[in-house]
């Protein structure tokens, strides 16, 4: 993923997706919309039960949809801030 479109990508390398996202700096740097995380999970074809492993797992927007959807997450956040933002988020998934 890119914000930048001329950005070139090796397609032979696997499956590659362009998404555009608006930065907001506020939260996090690379927001996704409810949009793209279901877009994320249907590729995936992720579903109850499944695991999901997040290597930058940001504020968790992903995290938190795998959990509302019955599934296992775990995740990795370098950036303080944007893990204990998470951390909060996740707190109140039922």
């Amino acid at each position: 993923m890119s914000k930048d479109q001329d950005v070139q990508f090796d397609l032979k390398a696997g499956k590659i997706f362009y998404i555009n996202y608006p930065s907001n700096e506020e939260c996090h740097p690379c927001p996704f919309s409810q949009e793209q995380i279901d877009t994320f999970l249907e590729l995936l074809n992720f579903k109850k039960g499944d695991t999901l492993l997040e290597p930058f797992m940001g504020t968790g927007r992903l995290a938190e949809e795998a959990l509302k959807r019955g599934g296992d997450y775990y995740g990795f956040e370098l950036e303080k801030k944007h893990f204990d933002f998470a951390q909060e988020r996740l707190n109140h998934v039922e």
